[in-house]
């Protein structure tokens, strides 16, 4: 992005910027529990959970970093890509409102030297669904931003931290303020404040880097918990994030003509070049542009089922690809950047949003793709 003089609060600099809008894929394998697991953190309030400020997790066994050949393989596929890589609040941080943890912040930066070299811009992202988890005795318990044990001023400190180690970095394309927000006091008006407060303490440390400020909730279907647009930014360098997954309105992740049945039982019907669940997706992509106004808008996640899923018939996997190039020509008429799901450690064909992985299995380098790249690259990054 060019730097600019900064305008007038909350209108964000989109003629001034490098790219009309870009694309690339998530990078898995940072936000992992153990084993190469990830998980729903939001999903119980209490669980085992080795991901905690005291226990990070081992480099390696439970997570991992894309390096320089995993980058180097996507960018030979996507010209000009940018890549969301999810990170975790507890591995970064010693402790609530601490300082960053100099052998993990070591390591991201590694990952930004390394997108640096290969063309590839990098957007972080917290993968921790607006909640930490804490450890105390035997127990690790979810606490969502707004609580006693993790208020609003410590994640806006874990950004100012993130705007003071990271901002600068010539790979950091922008900053994503959280992945998914969800069960937080207040609900969305709790968010608001939560992003307001985050976004207020990265401009103490940087007017130029770009933020993106999810909606409240799981992805666009919840947008209305805002009645409006609420950040105030003196820099003008934010817009707005949603997830765009289909079968979170209904309907199955594998089976197209179930996913059609279901939008056809909420009411939706066939239009013009569309079946109803074309119909219904174009409705939540509209509601998003109205929303925006003339802020810019970011799809942080979207799913490209492929045809190597095990479950996936020919057949559907053809209209779930053809379903997708749809939505892209979408994002593309919106000037919306995307980062599909998902890419890197341990992603493989059989995974039904693989796009992007390695032959050689879990810490390998990433060096095959799946059906599912072919409309993704139909769609690269445009050059303002």
């Amino acid at each position: 992005m060019n730097r600019a003089p900064a305008p007038s609060p909350g209108k964000p600099l989109s003629t001034e910027r490098v790219f009309r809008y870009s694309r690339g894929v998530n990078l898995a394998g940072p936000e992992y529990g153990d084993n190469g697991a990830a998980y729903d953190a939001a999903s119980a309030p209490n669980r085992e959970n080795p991901v905690s400020f005291t226990a990070p997790g081992v480099l390696g066994t439970d997570y991992a970093y894309p390096t320089l050949a995993d980058l180097r393989f996507i960018a030979s596929r996507m010209p000009d890509p940018v890549c969301r890589l999810n990170i975790r609040i507890e591995r970064l941080q010693e402790s609530v409102g601490g300082p960053l943890r100099a052998t993990e912040a070591a390591r991201i930066r590694e990952v930004l030297d390394a997108a640096h070299e290969a063309g590839v811009g990098i957007v972080l992202a917290p993968w921790n669904f607006g909640s930490v988890w804490i450890a105390s005795g035997t127990a690790t318990t979810r606490h969502p931003i707004g609580s006693a044990q993790y208020p609003v001023t410590a994640f806006a400190g874990f950004w100012a931290e993130i705007a003071r180690g990271f901002g600068s970095h010539p790979g950091v394309s922008a900053f994503d303020l959280m992945i998914e927000p969800v069960g937080l006091p207040g609900g969305a008006r709790g968010w608001e404040k939560a992003a307001q407060s985050a976004l207020d303490a990265i401009r103490e440390v940087s007017r130029s880097v770009w933020a993106w400020v999810p909606t409240y909730g799981y992805g666009l279907s919840s947008l209305s918990s805002h009645p409006a647009r609420w950040i105030e930014d003196p820099a003008g360098r934010h817009g707005y994030k949603g997830h765009h997954y289909s079968y979170n309105l209904g309907g199955s992740q594998t089976d197209y003509d179930d996913a059609v049945a279901s939008a056809i039982d909420q009411g939706y019907r066939a239009g013009p070049n569309a079946d109803a669940l074309i119909t219904r997706e174009l409705g939540v992509l509209a509601a998003f542009r109205a929303w925006l106004g003339e802020a810019e808008g970011y799809i942080g996640e979207y799913g490209v089922p492929q045809v190597e899923h095990p479950e996936v018939s020919p057949d559907h996997a053809r209209k779930w690809i053809a379903y997708t190039e749809r939505m892209l020509q979408e994002y593309d008429a919106n000037g919306w950047s995307a980062t599909a799901w998902t890419a890197g450690n341990v992603v493989d064909p059989a995974y039904l949003y693989s796009i992007y992985y390695p032959t050689g299995g879990w810490t390998t380098a990433v060096n095959a793709a799946t059906s599912a790249a072919a409309v993704i690259e139909a769609h690269p990054t445009k050059r303002g």
